[in-house]
């Protein structure tokens, strides 16, 4: 959403000056906001899409499957498949 707007100011920007600088046609002012629209909001996205995946990978995971990294055990929950296929005990079960 942010992206779009970021965009739309972009685009307004470039086509003004397009048309303020250059005297252009209006035509061509609006092919060069149309473009500047695009290529901001690819940007843009591009840049969010990596950030979210550097903050994914960042994210600590509570419900791992096996031991953590300190090697120590992981309590499983109740109804947990072990690895021979069979049903674990749960917590504090015996």
């Amino acid at each position: 959403m942010v992206n779009v707007v970021n965009g739309a100011i972009a685009g307004v920007f470039a086509g003004v000056m397009t048309k303020a600088v250059i005297g252009s046609t209006l035509g061509l002012a609006v092919v060069a906001g149309i473009l500047a629209f695009a290529v901001s909001n690819w940007c843009l996205w591009q840049y969010h899409s990596r950030s979210w995946a550097g903050a994914e990978h960042k994210l600590k995971v509570l419900f791992p499957s096996g031991p953590d990294r300190s090697g120590a055990a992981v309590q499983r929950s109740e109804g947990s498949i072990g690895k021979d296929g069979e049903p674990e005990a749960g917590r504090g079960t015996q």
